[in-house]
């Protein structure tokens, strides 16, 4: 464990951390020098016979620790080839001053006070922090790789940045959940990367983070950023879904993609306009759905399908298709062909819409329901949806939909014109 250098006196603490450290030990580290226990140390003061690395400084196997008796037993312990939980209300970590590398998952979980016992700690394959008080990483400065690459940070009410990471490589899947996160840095991130999901963190100061292709998602929800400026370097992803972020006004930044497998934007209170997207050539799946004030439609391209670039999300599943849905200042729909034949299109509860235009001629489904003001469909040559149903649009005329060929129709309770 490093000592804290701003400190003048020595602290008790440093005597009754482990009583068996030799004199000399104690007064170094009295000295105002740092002192690093499982480093130059380890070896220079006898383990407790309850220690599991008495005989080897390495442990094999998925270990599970439940109660900070069994956590002591660790005591020494270098390496552990498997992963190792740690489920501990308060954990003290600090038996753990020894450990460099972890092979698979390291899990820190329980209102843990502080990392400190990790400053010896080099490698991990993922690591997983759930419930940190601390308002600091500083005591995971060492740590240089992630060998398999998953980092999650959650509940952790009182991390405003990941000081203490600035060493830290091989990040390829980002979970964060940590309320007052402002920024990721010192953290730097790879060009190419599966995930990031940020759910509930503030990312307020958050800067460009250089990420070009992410093969998975980017998830950010209910955060304060304004912008996705920090992604204006983004060119391919399996998916984004913005949704829930009160400050948000625009995501201009991501305007350059070529690829998408997703694109969800929902809840956004305050988001009034959607990017072109002028290099997009494959989309999977668009869900605009809740957002109070947008107005503007953007000019996207043609919206080839590109389903397999899209895993399934645990947020919305893979169907329908493309939803328009419950946008009270949205006023008119452009959606331009070719998608596949199978793509399900809605278009519900959109207040002010009065228009709408499909250049598709087939498709699987076409909902267009509940839309107020609704008076005008340009569907062009379309002569066959599977499942037509057109319903509760006042202003719109039946007729439109007459020479469309399907297997399931319902077209009721819209215009009633002579």
């Amino acid at each position: 464990m490093k000592q804290d250098k701003t400190r003048s006196k020595c602290s008790l603490g440093v005597f009754a951390l482990y009583a068996v450290l030799p004199l000399a030990t104690a007064l170094t580290a009295c000295s105002g020098e740092a002192v690093v226990m499982g480093e130059d140390n380890a070896g220079s003061a006898p383990l407790p016979a309850t220690s599991r690395c008495l005989a080897s400084t390495a442990l094999t196997g998925d270990l599970v620790v439940e109660a900070q008796e069994d956590l002591e037993t660790l005591e020494g312990c270098q390496q552990i080839d498997g992963s190792l939980t740690i489920s501990i209300q308060a954990a003290d970590l600090r038996p753990l001053y020894a450990l460099t590398s972890v092979s698979t998952t390291l899990s820190i979980r329980g209102n843990t006070p502080s990392l400190d016992g990790l400053e010896s700690l080099r490698t991990v394959g993922n690591l997983t922090i759930e419930g940190l008080l601390a308002g600091d990483l500083a005591p995971l400065g060492h740590l240089e790789f992630m060998t398999i690459g998953t980092l999650t940070l959650t509940s952790c009410p009182n991390l405003v940045d990941l000081d203490g990471l600035a060493e830290l490589k091989g990040v390829r899947h980002l979970w964060l959940g940590c309320s007052a996160l402002e920024t990721l840095a010192p953290l730097e991130l790879p060009e190419q990367m599966a995930d990031i999901w940020s759910f509930g963190s503030s990312l307020a100061q958050l800067t460009d983070l250089g990420v070009r292709e992410l093969s998975g998602s980017l998830v950010i929800s209910n955060s304060q950023l304004s912008n996705l400026d920090a992604f204006s370097a983004l060119k391919s992803v399996g998916g984004i879904e913005v949704r829930e972020n009160a400050r948000l006004e625009n995501m201009d930044a991501t305007s350059g993609l070529g690829r998408a497998g997703r694109i969800v934007v929902i809840e956004n209170p305050n988001i009034t306009r959607l990017p072109d997207y002028p290099e997009l050539q494959r989309l999977g799946e668009l869900w605009i759905t809740g957002n109070d004030r947008l107005a503007q439609w953007p000019e996207f391209p043609a919206l080839y399908s590109w389903d397999l670039a899209a895993p399934p999300s645990p947020l919305i599943g893979r169907d329908p298709t493309i939803e328009i849905k419950d946008n009270p200042a949205l006023t008119s729909v452009t959606l331009r062909a070719p998608w596949l034949e199978a793509s399900a299109v809605i278009i519900s509860g959109n207040e002010a819409l009065t228009q709408f235009e499909i250049t598709e001629p087939r498709l699987g489904s076409l909902t267009v329901v509940d839309n107020a003001v609704l008076a005008s469909a340009i569907i062009h040559e379309m002569d066959w949806v599977g499942v037509l149903d057109v319903a509760h649009n006042p202003l719109l005329d039946d007729s439109i939909f007459a020479a469309v060929r399907s297997l399931e129709r319902r077209v009721e309770d819209n215009a009633d014109v002579p």
